[in-house]
């Protein structure tokens, strides 16, 4: 029968079948079956991906789309759900932000000349909101973290779990 687990990091009981933590969100070892009769511990998955720590993968995923398509496609990571979430997190957040500053263009087009500086104005606030969540999300990943905004944050969630 198994136990239930305690996450190392906040302390909190999570059922044996959970890859992560449902309070922190922080990443559990994989398993490589059960501990045999000789064995005190279950021995640790040594593969590839054990070879970067997926929280550091899941911060690069961050680094333009790129990284984020070829982690969703290929190698051992696409199957990571704490990668995935990140990977999906980091596509979604660049449409929200390309659809957002084209909204702001088309804003500033149609006004007149004298409003344009207005708009320059927020587009600059715009531009240094969007570093800063950036940012975030980059840190966030690296503290292996899973940081879901409102609305992306879902989505991304759900097609990571699929």
């Amino acid at each position: 029968m198994p136990q239930e687990m305690l996450c190392s990091r906040c302390g909190k009981p999570q059922p044996p079948a959970n890859n992560f933590c449902a309070n922190c969100g922080s990443r559990f070892p994989q398993i490589s079956g059960e501990p045999s009769a000789g064995a005190a511990e279950p021995q640790v998955r040594d593969d590839v991906s054990a070879a970067i720590p997926d929280n550091i993968i899941a911060a690069l995923a961050y680094f333009t789309i790129i990284p984020a398509v070829l982690l969703l496609l290929f190698g051992p990571y696409k199957r990571d759900r704490f990668v995935r979430f990140h990977s999906f997190n980091c596509l979604f957040l660049h449409v929200a932000v390309l659809a957002a500053g084209l909204a702001l263009w088309a804003l500033a087009v149609l006004v007149g000349p004298s409003v344009r500086v207005l708009f320059l104005l927020v587009a600059g606030i715009f531009v240094l909101a969007g570093f800063t969540l950036w940012l975030l999300l980059v840190v966030k990943a690296y503290q292996h973290e899973v940081f879901k905004l409102p609305v992306i944050g879902d989505m991304a969630e759900k097609l990571a779990g699929a």
